[in-house]
């Protein structure tokens, strides 16, 4: 997931296939302007998953009354990683990630499922997860 308010706050299902090493976008959600308590109630309904989300979730906001914002979705149920997404050496380059994805897009081993194309929102999370499964298995 990525939080966010002025830009959506947007969450991507995705589906390793750990034979083929492929990664699949199943799902996506995309809001703006809405609370964890909303965000968390749509996406409670995809099942019990675990979340990665960015570093800046460790931010305490004023909207949430000084409480990071990993801890405010955590609140409402959501199965939210321990640690924010990161690589194996502790890093988060955007460009790293970016590279990842058109190297498997360009193998064919990156398959955005749905009919629509990702956002630049949905393509930064599936960015973020996908440097998160290197280091997680889920």
């Amino acid at each position: 997931m990525d939080f966010g308010w002025d830009h959506p706050f947007a969450a991507v299902e995705l589906v390793w296939d750990r034979d083929t090493d492929t990664v699949y976008v199943s799902r996506t959600y995309c809001l703006r302007e809405a609370t964890a308590v909303i965000h968390a109630a749509a996406l409670k309904p995809w099942g019990n998953l675990p979340w990665a989300w960015p570093r800046d979730g460790r931010r305490e906001t004023l909207e949430g009354a000084g409480k990071p914002l990993a801890d405010q979705y955590r609140a409402q149920g959501l199965d939210m990683l321990h640690e924010h997404s990161q690589f194996e050496d502790g890093s988060v380059s955007v460009e790293a990630g970016i590279q990842d994805m058109l190297i498997r897009t360009g193998a064919s081993r990156f398959s955005n499922t749905l009919p629509i194309g990702l956002t630049n929102t949905g393509f930064t999370m599936a960015r973020m997860a996908g440097c998160t499964r290197r280091v997680t298995t889920l």
